[in-house]
């Protein structure tokens, strides 16, 4: 059985940041914190972008 992580919105906005502000590139991020499949950070930023 697969188990699914649910992230906290406050972790999805310093990721994001962290990603706009240059400090780490989606696949950086994603190993730094453990972070599984690029499409979950994708679909992040399309998310927050629809909120800004």
């Amino acid at each position: 059985m697969t188990t699914i992580k649910r992230y906290g919105e406050a972790f999805k906005r310093k990721v994001i940041q962290e990603i706009e502000s240059g400090k780490y590139s989606q696949n950086q991020a994603m190993k730094y914190y453990g972070i599984s499949g690029s499409v979950t950070i994708r679909g992040w930023l399309k998310s927050m972008e629809r909120i800004i």
